[in-house]
């Protein structure tokens, strides 16, 4: 076999000054980590509420259609964008 030996702890390098524990530099990152993912969540879903108010108004305008002259093309367009919205609930479980 071609695997390298496994290290015994007498062949590991020692945690001197210049090799600190991973698991230290792990725990002063999180923080970090997790304020900057809070941030980009937040801004996410902000960005989801601004579309979902412009989805409510257009919908409230009928999408720009006039109701009168409707064409299967607009119902066809319309299924389109039903279905993307089914994608969607179905992925976040709603």
């Amino acid at each position: 076999s071609r695997l390298a030996p496994a290290r015994s702890s007498a062949n590991a390098p020692s945690r001197g000054e210049n090799n600190p524990p991973r698991m230290e530099s792990q725990m002063t990152t999180t923080p970090k980590t997790n304020e900057a993912a809070l941030a980009a969540f937040m801004a996410g879903k902000a960005e989801i509420d601004t579309l979902l108010a412009r989805i409510t108004a257009a919908s409230d305008d009928h999408f720009g259609t006039n109701p009168e002259r409707v064409t299967w093309a607009d119902a066809g367009s319309l299924g389109f964008v039903t279905e993307r919205l089914k994608e969607i609930t179905a992925f976040l479980g709603v």
